[in-house]
């Protein structure tokens, strides 16, 4: 099945099937800090290390534990629990969500995403069931910026 929602600048698919293993959510979501995290300015600007690591932690500024996308280089030798470092983000209640949703046997995946493949972002996504039972998923690339006229490819 695939969800998509459309915000003010951004659309996006999610492809979602089923899955729940500990090692899929796991997977699942260092792929969510790989695509999420990772390419922050911030954290880009910070010579940080990945690929980022998805784990409930605490930070150097919070004592709270929450969900965060770590780099290695800020977790200890298991990678297992954060030990120092400014080379994280928190995306707690949206991990939080992809980890419930995995551990109820509900996988999602990213179909369409702004900063891929050379677009600013995806609008007016589309989903059509072909007379096979395939789901084509397609939508509009805003090449140089979200606005309506503009370097735009289907």
């Amino acid at each position: 099945m695939f969800l998509c929602r459309t915000t003010i600048f951004v659309a996006y698919c999610l492809l979602i099937t089923v899955s729940g293993s500990a090692f899929d959510c796991q997977k699942e979501a260092d792929d969510y800090c790989a695509l999420n995290c990772f390419t922050n300015d911030d954290i880009q600007s910070k010579s940080c290390d990945g690929p980022m690591i998805a784990l409930k932690g605490k930070s150097e500024k919070d004592d709270q534990s929450k969900f965060r996308c770590y780099s290695p280089s800020t977790l200890n030798d298991d990678q297992t629990e954060y030990v120092s470092g400014t080379c994280y983000c928190t995306r707690d209640s949206q991990i939080e969500s992809l980890m419930a949703e995995c551990e109820n046997d509900i996988s999602i995946s990213t179909v369409f995403s702004g900063g891929e493949d050379g677009a600013d972002c995806y609008r007016i996504p589309a989903i059509i069931k072909l007379p096979s039972g395939t789901l084509l998923a397609f939508a509009e690339q805003r090449v140089s910026d979200c606005g309506d006229n503009g370097n735009n490819n289907i």
